[in-house]
């Protein structure tokens, strides 16, 4: 609670900053269409989030399909009215294209029972934004609040657009926090609620990536399936050297996870850069390159015998 004693003012407007990232977060103004006196009560407020927003989206398409669904309760716990305003701060690294993909849909829980946020989101009286909105504005039933009252806004998030397919692997951590304002008055309470990140899936590089030559001089490069391979999903590989990454080694891809390549192709002198590529088949995700570098030649014992070094 904050008490500034700089006269009468009718709207509250605040600043905040995302620290390290340079940007605005966040300017909102709640009006003063509640009337208390400053002095006859200390203003207080909390707000909580739960339900399923921590989510990784997985599709196959434009869009994610199905809303993930969390409720914020804001609960006005001192003993004056309140005007509300919401902010939004996104944690630094968070995707700003992720961000203003994620349709953001927000309206007063009024369901009974233990779950106010079990219905179908209403046709009317609720908020449409995107998760890179700021300042996202309140539902009408939760812009002011009586003492002791409290409200549960429903949120839902879903992606709504991949067109450019930059979304997969890319994450965003937003932070809700409410503001209170006192008509009449500088009296402010806030309260902040967890953090939620959201990721879209994408598939992991493979592991433990290997060579080793045989006794006809072949060269051959090894590697395991990616750790996040996805239940049902087939994993295909493509090889290339990263001097000419345009150029596949053996076949265009393949679901075995070795490849030999001939000593016609390369020197038993030198060093090469590879790299292999994973693909699923489940939700189309391609995955991050695994790059190795290769070195072959000759060393000296009681006779020249070949040396290869494979360091990823």
């Amino acid at each position: 609670m904050n008490r500034r004693h700089l006269g009468p003012i009718v709207a509250l407007v605040t600043f905040a900053v995302l620290g390290g990232s340079g940007v605005a977060v966040a300017v909102w103004t709640a009006s003063a269409s509640v009337s208390a006196t400053a002095s006859s009560a200390s203003p207080a407020t909390t707000a909580s989030l739960s339900g399923g927003l921590n989510t990784t989206y997985s599709f196959n398409g434009p869009k994610s399909g199905v809303a993930v669904r969390g409720a914020l309760v804001i609960a006005n716990t001192g003993g004056t009215p309140l005007a509300y305003g919401l902010t939004n701060a996104l944690a630094a690294g968070s995707s700003a294209a992720l961000a203003a993909a994620t349709k953001l849909t927000m309206w007063v829980g009024t369901a009974t029972g233990a779950d106010p946020c079990n219905q179908p989101i209403p046709p009317t009286g609720k908020v449409e934004t995107t998760l890179a909105d700021v300042a996202p504005k309140l539902p009408a039933g939760a812009q002011t609040l009586a003492a002791g009252a409290k409200a549960t806004v429903c949120v839902a998030t879903n992606v709504t657009s991949n067109t450019d397919a930059t979304l997969p692997g890319q994450t965003v951590t937003a932070t809700f926090a409410v503001a209170g304002a006192v008509a009449g008055s500088s009296w402010t309470t806030s309260a902040t609620a967890t953090s939620v990140t959201q990721t879209v899936y994408r598939l992991g590089p493979v592991q433990a990536l290997a060579c080793n030559d045989n006794a006809a001089l072949n060269l051959t490069i090894s590697w395991t399936a990616p750790a996040s391979k996805p239940t049902g999903a087939q994993v295909t590989y493509r090889v290339y050297d990263v001097a000419n990454p345009g150029v596949t080694l053996g076949p265009q891809t393949t679901t075995a996870t070795s490849l030999q390549l001939s000593p016609d192709a390369w020197s038993r002198n030198g060093t090469y850069r590879l790299a292999v590529e994973a693909t699923e088949s489940l939700h189309g995700t391609t995955s991050k390159v695994a790059e190795t570098s290769i070195t072959r030649g000759w060393a000296w014992g009681f006779i020249l015998i070949p040396a290869l070094s494979c360091v990823s």
